[in-house]
Formats: structure tokens, sequence, C-alpha cells
């Protein structure tokens, strides 16, 4: 009949139409399940990355910061000991700029801008640091620019070079300390401290002086010269005065003659000269 004919069309329809959902919903959960799938990947990735990004710097012996402006976004534990303040100190300061010394802030600046800019700027450059407790360090940065969290930043190695720098400076002090005394061509030789107090004299100083290096470690030359000077008026010539003159202004000096009284009682005619000392920072060590 015609009802039946019409009913039995209804079937047909709703089939094709759950047929139709069915696929529908099918590949919709499919194309789901496959983005799920993906990002899903992606954030392990991810994490796998940060992981092992966190046991690299974690684990090195090497300073590592990351700054956004004066800002410190970042700082593992090698350079908080190295400093001496704990990571969340130096992520909490408003300006990484408070642990250069105030002489090498300009030149730290103009880097890490230039770095941020695009400009030419040295990789390696070393400068002073001031520590927790207030010593100094000497650190060397390695720097590049980078992203962090979508900002420019500068990401800095840091190693601490303060050893390196001493050892540096002690071998220049002894070689310019054997270029002096090979200029000088002296009989013996001799160093003062800063407080113009013999801290070293050769072994040729005894035959020639009469008197055992020990005797005179320690001493200035004013407290020897009373004893030993064969003329009671040297303090009165006009030699004495420039000599005093030329040590206060750390100037070297050269020809001043005066006659020395052994222990045996044998006079000597001596000529003493002498240049200053000073170190890497300029500060004045003493004549030699």
């Amino acid at each position: 009949s015609l009802e039946v004919y019409e009913f039995d069309e209804l079937l047909v329809a709703l089939a094709w139409l759950s047929i139709l959902l069915t696929g529908f919903s099918y590949r919709r959960f499919t194309e789901l399940n496959a983005a799920m799938q993906s990002r899903k990947a992606a954030e392990d990735r991810l994490q796998t990355s940060e992981e092992r990004f966190r046991d690299l710097v974690e684990g090195s012996l090497e300073g590592i910061m990351v700054t956004v402006g004066a800002r410190t976004v970042f700082a593992n534990t090698a350079l908080a000991e190295m400093l001496g303040y704990s990571i969340e100190e130096l992520l909490g300061m408003n300006s990484w700029e408070r642990l250069v010394v105030a002489e090498d802030k300009k030149q730290v600046i103009d880097v890490c801008t230039a770095r941020m800019l695009g400009h030419t700027a040295p990789a390696r450059y070393e400068y002073r640091a001031l520590c927790k407790d207030g010593s100094i360090l000497w650190l060397e940065n390695l720097s590049r620019a980078v992203k962090w969290n979508g900002e420019d930043a500068v990401q800095a190695t840091v190693v601490d070079i303060t050893e390196r720098n001493r050892a540096t400076a002690a071998l220049k002090m002894n070689e310019d300390r054997f270029r002096d005394f090979a200029a000088a061509g002296s009989d013996y030789f001799w160093e003062m401290n800063a407080d113009l107090r013999f801290s070293f004299v050769s072994d040729d100083y005894e035959e020639i002086a009469g008197i055992p290096p020990s005797y005179v470690i320690g001493k200035s030359r004013a407290e020897l010269w009373p004893e030993f000077a064969a003329d009671p008026a040297y303090d009165q010539s006009a030699a004495w005065p420039k000599l005093q003159a030329d040590l206060a202004a750390r100037l070297p000096f050269s020809g001043f003659r005066f006659d020395w009284r052994r222990l045996d009682g044998g006079i000597r005619a001596l000529i003493l000269s002498g240049v200053p000392v000073f170190d890497a920072d300029g500060e004045f060590q003493g004549y030699r």
C-alpha cells in the first residue's frame, strides 16, 4: 500500500542519515585524536628538551645567566655560588649592574647594549664583579643575543678567571723583575715592599755590604743607614733629601752615592739605583 511505501522510504532516509552522521563523527574523532596525540608528543619533546637544558645548565661548572635589559631573568647554581648569592637574590635584584665594579660598568653595559641591538660587540670580554661579601672577582663573559619568552635578551656564560689573572700578573712581575735586574747590571739586587722595607736581597749582598741578608729583611733603609753609614752627616747632604723625595713620589732614581761601613769595619763606596713597582691595577708595590 501507499502507507507501507512511504514508511519504507522514511527508514531508508533515516538509515542514510545515520550513516552520514556516524561517518562525520568518526572522521572528526579521528582528526581530533590525531591532533591531541601530536600536541602531546610536542609537549613531551619540549619537556624532554627543557629537562636536558636544565641538567646541562645546573650541572655546568661555569656560571650562566640571562638578562633582559637590566633584569636578570635566569641564573644557574654555579653563578650564584661564584658570587655568594642565592639564585633568588640574583633574580630579585633590580639591576645586574650592581654586580659590576664601578670602573667596569660602562664597558659591560656598552657590550650588552650593542649585543641586544645586533651591533658588532666582542663575544668575550673581562670585567671585575662584586661578590656579596664585598670581595672582587675577575670574570670572563662569553655572551650572545637570544630570545627569552619573546623578549630580546643576552645569555652570558661566566668563568672565574681571578686565579688565572693573578698567575699572569705574577709571571709578568717576575719577568719585569729580572728585566730590571738585568738592565741594572748591578753587583747585587734588592727589593722593597710598599712600606719601603727590604723584602729581598741577592746572595751577593753579604759579600759587598758585609751584612747577612737576614739582618736587613723587614727593615727600612732609613733604619739601617744611621748604623752603617760611614759618613755621620749623610742625611745632611743634598743627595739624601732628593732620594727621599723620589721615594715618596714613587719615581725611579739612580746615581745615589754613599759610603757604607761593613760589620768588619771596612768601607765600601756604593752607588744605588732603583725603580718603582706597580701591579696590574696601578697600585704601588715597592721598589727594586
